[in-house]
């Protein structure tokens, strides 16, 4: 089974030539206008197939279709056809066109959109012409040749023409270019090729400068002639890339002789397996196209549609196959896909499947479901169209739906090629530029979201304001935002004056990505419509970001160990921040992760948090001064172990600090069963107690006999080393008895004795 091929548009009425896309290899490809058969069979070989007309003229508003055949099967036709455009007359003319590349001294290659196809666009110098290349599409890549090295500051000028057929010329206006920048300052370097896989027709290279020529040399062949078409380009081979070969390129500014050479070169990927396909949804049943992505160019791509059923069956039935021509391709699918026998005899959930293969190498299958599409959730409808604008800007869309921009003039009323939604808005390419007082509307089909926008009036072109830099530009936000942009207008974004960006505006306002800016640069923009270029508007420095900080616990104490986490975010995004907490000269932690640290009990060093492109921001600690610590006391306490015997009635103490002579000083004299005091510095101390009780037996007051751990002078007392830390000191009252012998008799004497417990 075989897909339905595409036709690539833009076609007029000056075509001889139809391009045809995804036909495989070997397969004969037939052109048909209005279901006729129209041109030459063309057996397809390479990426693309030029089917000649053989002299057959196109008629405006024709539908061109195409059919691929091989080994007995023919696809069906083309599901979305393209539609006949008039080519240009003295009526309609030929419409501005729009520098879309750098220009510097050493430029090879201009790129310039804006074409008709079938014109001559011609790139002027100094009023000399210095390149010209027909069109076949909306932009072309113009060959330029200087013959004296332009100077910085000066412009070139562009337009395009087309020869009537009774000789005159129909000729567009000139459109100048940015002042010509100033060349590459460096030598130019060879630019890099990621490895390919074996049956690859193209090979992707990057590095290439502004204008660059490239040559690929292909296992000893040398391929040149590439147009240039941007810092990356995928470029086509003349036959498939094979295991043992090797590629190697070069690029040259051939206009300062300044050439590379050709650099490493690199051989076929070794992996067996080429990459899964993507399947870019949703998709409804019967859809006329689907997105496949992650496409190896000239790589055999097969679609199958297939069942599920809640007991595990399955059928699958194989809807065609195509040749991928680029890395991402909007193939055509047959028509009532959905309805293939096989599919219908086993009802259940519906797939479609997507594999890849080249030569013997194939990659895995991608699997989506297919389903209703939610009907058209919002009327499609178009930012406000000006003249001369090379897109719409459309809104509202249903994604899997197919879109297409249609005008109401009748030389060409349609105006871009079926495009499958992605998303609700997209930026559509158009095949001319917006004529003031036509009106345009976008066509949405697709299983049920079909619908149209508004017919809207382009407006006539008549200032150009100049953009504006919304300030502040701050380095960590990763761009640029812009504001008083018209919609279509190519937009210049300058860095120090040096140009870093050009791209289409599809809104008034815009963020463009520029990661990395210099800090303190001058910012600034133009934007280009039709023959004019609006100066510079306000010029922005860019800055660092700014940061918020916070930190938990909200409080910590000094002089103790505290467990902290400081949190970092961007002052006008909110979004975190990732940076490290700065004490002083030491970095102490990152932020979002607690850390621990001793805060000092005088004043903390200078304290921030330090992040990439941000300025450091300082953080303000809460901090509470712990509590003085306790004043060390001495505890004493007198516990009566003898209250059958005596009765507590008094407690003097005696506390003293022995010198270092050996010589006693008082130092205290509590009273009470439990005193608490503080001695007023520390060593050896001695304790004494007289503690007077009563008598309990025989009704007497006495005093208790002391003992200590120590005899000094013939008086026992406890001595102890004080080191300025809590002490508690427990002494007992005990019963001691004597038996003593008197008068014949013995009798029993109790004592009372304090002592340490």
């Amino acid at each position: 089974m075989l897909l339905p091929p595409v036709v690539q548009g833009p076609i007029n009425t000056l075509a001889t030539t139809v391009t045809v896309l995804g036909a495989v290899d070997g397969a004969t490809v037939q052109v048909f206008s209005n279901g006729a058969p129209i041109g030459l069979p063309t057996v397809a070989s390479g990426l693309a197939t030029e089917v000649d007309l053989g002299g057959a003229t196109l008629g405006a508003g024709q539908k061109i279709t195409a059919t691929q055949a091989k080994n007995g099967q023919t696809s069906s036709s083309t599901a979305l056809p393209e539609t006949v455009g008039a080519g240009p007359s003295p009526t309609t003319g030929l419409p501005a066109v729009a520098f879309l590349s750098k220009v510097h001294p050493c430029v090879d290659w201009v790129i310039v959109g804006g074409c008709i196809a079938g014109a001559t666009v011609e790139v002027i110098h100094a009023g000399h012409r210095v390149g010209e290349a027909v069109a076949r599409g909306p932009q072309v890549s113009v060959r330029v040749h200087f013959p004296s090295t332009p100077s910085a500051g000066d412009v070139l000028h562009a337009a395009q023409e087309v020869a009537m057929p009774d000789g005159t010329m129909v000729r567009g206006p000139q459109t100048p270019s940015l002042p010509i920048a100033d060349g590459p300052k460096h030598d130019v370097m060879a630019p890099t090729l990621q490895p390919p896989f074996e049956c690859d027709m193209a090979v992707l290279v990057s590095g290439l400068l502004d204008g660059a020529s490239l040559s690929v040399r292909h296992d000893g062949d040398d391929l040149g002639g590439y147009p240039f078409v941007g810092n990356t380009v995928w470029a086509n081979l003349l036959r498939p890339v094979r295991q043992g070969e090797e590629l190697s390129a070069q690029q040259a500014l051939e206009n300062c002789g300044n050439a590379s050479g050709f650099g490493p070169q690199v051989g076929v990927n070794p992996t067996a397996t080429l990459p899964t396909p993507t399947i870019q949804g949703p998709i409804c049943p019967n859809a006329a196209v689907v997105q496949v992505g992650n496409l190896r160019p000239g790589a055999t791509v097969t679609i199958v549609g297939m069942t599920k059923n809640s007991t595990g069956g399955s059928a699958s039935a194989q809807l065609g196959q195509a040749r991928a021509w680029a890395p991402v391709c909007n193939l055509q699918l047959p028509p009532d896909w959905a309805q293939h026998p096989q599919l219908v005899a086993n009802p259940g959930r519906l797939y479609i499947t997507v594999s890849q293969q080249n030569c013997d190498s194939g990659s895995g299958t991608a699997e989506h479901p297919v389903e209703p599409l939610p009907g058209i959730v919002e009327q499609p409808g178009l930012t406000s169209p000006t003249e001369c604008a090379r897109l719409v800007a459309a809104h509202s869309l249903t994604p899997g739906a197919v879109v297409v921009v249609v005008s109401d003039q009748a030389d060409a009323p349609v105006l871009s090629t079926p495009m499958f939604a992605s998303a609700t808005t997209a930026a559509i390419p158009l095949y001319r530029t917006l004529r003031a007082g036509e009106f345009i509307k976008i066509v949405q089909s697709g299983c049920n979201a079909a619908g149209e926008s508004p017919a809207t009036e382009v407006q006539e072109f008549h200032a150009l304001p100049e953009p504006r830099v919304v300030g502040p530009v701050r380095i960590p936000h990763g761009g640029v935002n812009l504001a008083d942009l018209l919609v279509g207008s190519r937009v210049h974004l300058f860095v120090r004056n040096a140009l870093a960006a050009s791209f289409d505006a599809t809104d008034e306002k815009m963020f463009v990505p520029m990661p990395g800016l210099p800090l303190e640069a001058a910012i600034t923009a133009r934007q280009a419509m039709c023959t004019k270029i609006s100066e510079e508007g306000n010029s922005e420095l860019t800055e660092l970001g700014r940061l918020t900080v916070r930190h938990l616990p909200p409080a910590a104490t000094r002089t103790k160990p505290s467990v902290v986490t400081v949190s970092a975010g961007d002052a006008d995004t909110g979004n975190t921040v990732a940076g490290q907490v700065k004490i002083g000269a030491a970095i102490v932690g990152s932020t979002g992760q607690p850390f621990t640290f001793t805060f000092p009990s005088g004043a903390v060093l200078p304290s921030v948090v330090v992040a990439k492109d941000y300025a450091s921001e300082p953080i303000t600690w809460d901090l509470v001064t712990p509590p003085p610590p306790p004043t060390p006391m001495l505890r004493l306490s007198l516990v009566n172990q003898a209250p059958a015997y005596f009765t507590i009635t008094g407690v003097q103490w005696e506390i003293y600090k022995q010198q270092l002579d050996g010589t006693l000083s008082p130092v205290a004299t509590p009273t009470g069963l439990a005193p608490a005091l503080t001695l007023p510095s520390t060593g050896n101390h001695h304790i004494w107690a007289g503690v007077a009780v009563t008598d309990l037996v025989n009704g007497t007051d006495v005093l208790a006999d002391f003992r200590g751990n120590a005899v000094i002078d013939g008086v026992s007392r406890l001595v102890f080393s004080w080191n300025n830390t809590d002490r508690v000191q427990q002494f007992r009252l005990f019963a001691e008895t004597q038996t003593i012998w008197a008068g014949g008799g013995a009798y029993t004497h109790i004592y009372p004795v304090v002592a340490p417990l």
